[in-house]
């Protein structure tokens, strides 16, 4: 999945065939209200969840970065520390031997 993609996919709109069934099926009375008002409520659970999977995908690509960053950093620090090593034991190597 994309960080622009969604699982649900969409725009966040009520999907026409939907809004066609109901508008073109003559649903009327109470019922009608009544099944409309379901299928209002079901879209608005449809975004909700499609707004959650973004936060969740952006979040997640936020600590893959960070991650990275990290490892990054890791690295060159213990290349660092290596070289700080190794420049700390050619100076006792060159030092003369002093016993007393």
């Amino acid at each position: 999945m994309g960080a622009g993609g969604s699982v649900l996919g969409g725009s966040g709109t009520r999907d026409s065939g939907v809004v066609m069934t109901v508008q073109g099926g003559g649903i009327q009375g109470a019922g009608g209200l009544e099944i409309e008002s379901q299928i209002d409520r079901i879209c608005e659970m449809g975004e909700v969840m499609r707004k959650a999977v973004q936060v969740d995908d952006d979040q997640f690509f936020k600590v893959q970065e960070k991650l990275a960053q990290l490892e990054l950093e890791n690295k060159e620090l213990r290349e660092l520390l290596s070289i700080s090593k190794e420049s700390f034991e050619v100076e006792r190597e060159d030092l003369p031997d002093c016993e007393a």
